[in-house]
C-alpha cells in the first residue's frame, strides 16, 4: 500500500528525470543542426551575390522550420514482483560495511554458563 505507492513515485520520478534528459538532448541536436543550417546558408550567400537567389534562400529557410512535437507521457506501473514487496530497498544501507564487518566478527552464540536454556 503505502510502499507500493513510494516504490511508483521512485518509478515516475525516473521516468520523469529520463525524459526531460532525453528532450534535452534532442533540442541540443536541433540548436546544433540550425547553427550548421546558417553556415551553410550564409557560404552559399557569399558565392552567390544575386538578389534572386537570396530571396528565393530565405523563402525555403523559414520552409524548412520543424515542428515541435510533444512526446506522450509515459505510463509507469508497478510489476508483480514490486506489488508483492512489503518493503522497500533503500538506496542507503541500514549499516555500513565497515560495522558489519567489525560486529559481525565478535558475533557468537550464547554459552550455558551464561545462564540461556535451549
Amino acid at each position: 500500500e503505502k510502499v507500493q505507492a513510494l516504490i511508483l513515485a521512485e518509478k515516475k520520478a525516473k521516468a520523469e528525470t529520463e525524459r526531460k534528459r532525453k528532450a534535452a538532448e534532442e533540442e541540443r541536436k536541433r540548436i546544433i543542426d540550425e547553427k550548421k543550417k546558417k553556415k551553410a546558408e550564409e557560404a552559399r550567400k557569399a558565392a552567390k551575390k544575386g538578389e534572386d537567389d537570396e530571396a528565393k534562400e530565405d523563402e525555403e529557410a523559414k520552409e524548412e522550420e520543424p515542428a515541435k512535437t510533444e512526446e506522450p507521457e509515459v505510463v509507469v506501473e508497478l510489476t508483480e514482483e514490486e506489488k508483492q514487496m512489503s518493503f522497500r530497498k533503500g538506496s542507503l544501507p541500514d549499516m555500513s560495511e565497515a560495522t558489519l564487518a567489525k560486529c559481525f566478527a565478535e558475533f557468537s552464540l550464547p554459552a550455558k554458563e551464561e545462564g540461556f536454556d535451549e
